[in-house]
């Protein structure tokens, strides 16, 4: 096990190609891309505990397993083995900082054990998005892969798989630029740690925009990226049989799961039962558009969005 494996980040606005982005990584021989997680942030804000337990080791490395398994993506969702991550950390190999505690996690999780030469480890940290000055600051070295989508065609996403949950559709408009005024703030900070991607883009030029997300990461590309609708089925189809072997989440999200593979790539072109009215959609452009012509102006015109 590699302790000093690159650690990365999928930021971004929820139903915009991120589990999409991470499933087609993750099929790289060289990638561990892990499911959304935000686990570097919860350690961050959590690791307090940690420093105030002594210096004890075997009392720090128990404060840590406690704080891993009260992270309920952590302890559902990416199946860490416990007792290996433990007995690793109680080698005294690596020093317990939260960076090195969320790697060696990715490392001793079901999501790790097919892969035999990791060389970049990719967490989907989407809630992370406004926060990722504290993970530059942690992580000084990481990047970051920032997927958007259009705020209208991501706001009637959202309703057709969040509709209990989304009580005012105009928040759904500003929560996107909330998330897009942080990326753009980090990519004018410091270019060369994030790339910007179009969900739209992503769609019609899956093999391009791999080669450019590739690239960015300094990793060739691979056959078995090719085929990406392929690619997420068999992830979902995956992910169902880890979660179901370790008896992982509730049986209400692997049913979830399973619908999304009935349906997939049907948003393409959104055939859905939920639609918002035009005086709405219009409200919810007028509310993002600054950044999002901004965007799609980048990509017409070919220019750099790294």
């Amino acid at each position: 096990m590699n302790p000093e494996i690159p650690y990365y980040h999928i930021i971004g606005v929820w139903r915009s190609g991120t589990t999409l982005l991470s499933a087609i990584l993750y099929a790289h021989p060289n990638i561990l891309s892990m499911p959304e997680n935000n686990l570097l942030l919860y350690l961050i804000k959590n690791f307090h505990v940690v420093r105030k337990s002594g210096e004890n080791r075997e009392t720090q490395v128990n404060r840590i397993i406690q704080i891993l398994k009260s992270s309920y993506r952590t302890n559902y969702f990416w199946c860490v083995n416990y007792e290996k991550l433990k007995e690793f950390l109680m080698e005294g190999r690596i020093e317990l900082t939260p960076l090195n505690i969320a790697r060696v996690s990715a490392l001793c999780s079901s999501f790790a054990s097919s892969k035999s030469e990791i060389k970049l480890i990719i967490e989907k940290s989407l809630a992370s998005t406004p926060y990722w000055h504290l993970l530059l600051r942690e992580n000084p070295e990481t990047k970051f892969i920032y997927i958007f989508r259009d705020p209208v065609a991501n706001t009637i996403s959202r309703l057709r798989r969040y509709i209990h949950r989304i009580k005012n559709i105009y928040l759904a408009g500003w929560w996107w630029k909330y998330f897009h005024e942080s990326a753009i703030e980090l990519r004018e900070t410091h270019p060369e740690k994030v790339l910007f991607i179009s969900y739209e883009k992503f769609i019609r030029q899956p093999q391009q925009s791999i080669n450019e997300i590739l690239n960015f990461l300094s990793l060739e590309t691979h056959p078995l990226l090719a085929n990406y609708r392929r690619i997420y089925r068999s992830a979902i189809y995956r992910n169902l049989k880890i979660y179901a072997a370790h008896e992982a989440p509730p049986l209400s999200y692997l049913l979830k799961t399973f619908e999304t593979i009935m349906g997939i790539f049907s948003e393409v072109s959104p055939q859905s039962s939920h639609r918002i009215d035009p005086e709405k959609s219009a409200i919810i452009h007028e509310i993002c558009k600054e950044f999002f012509e901004e965007e799609q102006s980048s990509i017409v015109n070919g220019r750099s969005l790294s």
